[in-house]
């Protein structure tokens, strides 16, 4: 058994969760965090994140929230 499938099993065990949903989880709550308490701007969030711009940030943000980031902020 590879290394890959020791941390989906032991991931998948401990939240239930796929590797990759865990994960974007994690940056979805990271994100978040960064647009309400924080003064960095979108872009500065999405280049901390390891975004490739802003509009794949937005894009992930909207998928995984239902809202873009600039809305999400706005709603604080």
């Amino acid at each position: 058994m590879g290394r890959q499938d020791v941390l989906s099993r032991v991931v998948r065990q401990v939240t239930g969760r796929t590797v990759i949903d865990y994960v974007n989880q994690m940056l979805m709550m990271e994100a978040a965090f960064l647009l309400r308490t924080s003064n960095l701007s979108i872009q500065q969030i999405a280049d901390r994140l390891h975004f490739a711009d802003t509009s794949s940030l937005s894009k992930f943000f909207l998928r995984m929230k239902g809202l873009s980031p600039r809305e999400y902020r706005k709603r604080g």
